[in-house]
């Protein structure tokens, strides 16, 4: 019978551990007059939010968290400065009770004495986070802000089927982002987070997408959003102490009402949905179009390369794709967030060659490349055409044979730059008169359906320091030209800028290329489009 009674004693005693977390905010932060609020649990911490209707100067508002309610605070536990004239250090800041006495330091028999906060600005808002350990010290912080945080509305994300698929994950907000407001998902292969990266959310309006990258097949991930008025360099600086700081550092979350949310990457090995670069799975966008042109495509690609990263460089030759897309199963590759991301051509070109580029589309069809930063290596500077180590083409569109040309490509919102002192230089090249080898010798295209290099589109590009801007060259049989091919679209957004460019005639002669330098030729195209472009140049 002892057992049974020892059984349910230790059953009965585990509502009280429970409870015996901070569940109440003592403080005189929103006018001078001490009053208790209610402290909301929110995952591994709890929170409260109080708005000051008047200043005051600093010390002379207090602060601390107890048991019971609002109504009915019980300070005979509670986690405030052990002894009284203890005043944060700052608002905003992660505060560890290991090393700051005026802290959520845990005291029984109502032992301690209330903190002090700095000075309170009326107006401003005041988020309380505090940990819930029930028998300890706890982290804590006192975000200040001028604004009342915005909600986080809804999250939503795509499903990694495939073991190097990364993940898009969407909210939307109550209302545009505040000044200094950031947005982030936080995610771990742990339930309890106690290891955890963050990725920023990218806002267009109140919609925003952050990313989390791939992880081997079988792996569970959790996640969540949070918004907070520290940077995610400021988070990751103070997460080194402990991770609870990416949850004191929490103005906003949406976390499944607690349980946070979840997915399992998938095992596949085809190409379809989200993919990022870099990640753990493709360093650079070199390795990717490699896997993809030896891959399978099974449904729409989109890859995105993070703005910021670092320079990557081309291999010999140029990144070369010949994987294609379809209007089904298009391929995007588009930068995400702030910075750029750039690519400079490989310091190791063949000597003489006449078709190097960073980026190759060879028989390619609905494959986007949007927003990218490509360069000509510094490195580079034998111009002279029989021996030069200069690139040639900033973004080539080839044919891959003379039935399978480069059809329905969007080129748009990059910047292209090589070096014009190099005759035999293009910002955006298109050509179906010769292969992808040999840009002297003709190669005609022998149909009118597969075979030329219709439909593309080029907007938006910012092209400087090439000797011809942008060429669309198409087959010499009129029945097979080139049709429908669209530069600069139908609005100012829309149009390409050319500065910088011209010298002299290229030096080489590419096939059905003109003698002399230009901002924007077509040749031997149908329907086309040439509106709203720029043209800048010194000479």
């Amino acid at each position: 019978m002892r057992r049974y009674c020892l059984l349910f004693l230790a059953v009965l005693s585990l509502p009280c551990l429970t409870f015996a977390q901070p569940s109440v905010l003592g403080t005189q932060a929103a006018n001078g007059s001490y009053t208790t609020y209610n402290l909301t649990a929110i995952g591994l911490f709890r929170q409260a939010r109080v708005q000051a209707s008047s200043s005051g100067a600093g010390s002379t508002r207090n602060w601390e968290f107890t048991l019971g309610t609002a109504a009915s605070p019980d300070y005979s536990t509670n986690w405030r400065p052990y002894t009284a004239g203890q005043t944060l250090s700052a608002y905003n800041s992660f505060i560890d009770p290991a090393s700051t006495t005026a802290s959520a330091r845990y005291n029984t028999g109502s032992g301690g004495q209330s903190g002090l906060m700095p000075a309170v600005s009326s107006g401003n808002y005041y988020t309380f986070n505090v940990g819930k350990n029930p028998s300890s010290n706890n982290y804590m912080s006192v975000l200040e802000t001028t604004y009342n945080p915005t909600v986080i509305n809804t999250i939503s994300a795509t499903t990694p089927l495939n073991t190097n698929n990364s993940v898009l994950v969407t909210i939307t907000t109550s209302g545009v982002p505040n000044s200094g407001e950031n947005f982030f998902v936080r995610y771990s292969t742990d339930f309890n987070f106690t290891t955890s990266t963050i990725s920023q959310f990218t806002f267009t309006g109140t919609t925003a997408t952050a990313i989390i990258p791939c992880f081997p097949g079988g792996t569970l991930v959790y996640y969540y959003a949070f918004s907070s008025n520290k940077t995610g360099a400021q988070l990751n600086t103070d997460a080194i102490i402990n991770q609870s700081a990416y949850d004191m550092g929490t103005l906003n979350l949406k976390n499944n009402s607690g349980p946070n949310f979840t997915y399992t990457q998938g095992s596949g090995t085809n190409f379809i949905g989200i993919y990022t670069i870099p990640s753990p799975c493709f360093a650079t966008l070199s390795s990717f179009i490699t896997a993809l042109n030896a891959g399978t495509i099974t449904g729409p690609v989109t890859c995105y390369v993070i703005g910021g990263s670092p320079i990557e460089t081309a291999p010999s030759g140029g990144i070369a794709v010949t994987a294609t897309g379809t209007v089904a199963n298009p391929v995007i590759i588009r930068k995400f967030g702030s910075g750029s991301y750039s690519i400079q051509a490989s310091p190791a070109l063949s000597s003489g060659n006449l078709n190097d580029a960073i980026i190759k589309l060879i028989g390619t069809d609905y494959f986007t490349i949007d927003g990218l930063t490509l360069q000509e290596n510094a490195s580079n500077t034998i111009t002279a055409a029989g021996t030069n180590n200069m690139t040639e083409w900033g973004i080539a569109l080839l044919h891959a044979s003379t039935t399978d040309g480069a059809q329905n490509n969007t080129i748009q919102n990059n910047t292209i730059s090589l070096n014009r002192t190099y005759t035999n230089t293009f910002g955006i090249y298109a050509n179906n008169r010769h292969s992808a080898i040999a840009v002297t010798v003709t190669e005609d295209i022998v149909n009118n359906t597969t075979a030329p290099n219709s439909g593309n589109k080029i907007y938006s590009n910012s092209i400087s320091n090439v000797n011809m801007g942008i060429a669309c060259i198409g087959s010499g049989t009129a029945a097979d030209h080139d049709a429908n091919n669209d530069i600069g679209g139908n609005a100012i957004a829309t149009g390409n800028t050319i500065s910088n460019w011209g010298t002299e005639a290229a030096v080489t002669t590419f096939v059905s290329n003109p003698g002399v330098a230009y901002g924007i030729l077509v040749n031997h195209q149908v329907a086309d489009n040439v509106s709203y472009n720029s043209l800048i140049s010194p000479v």
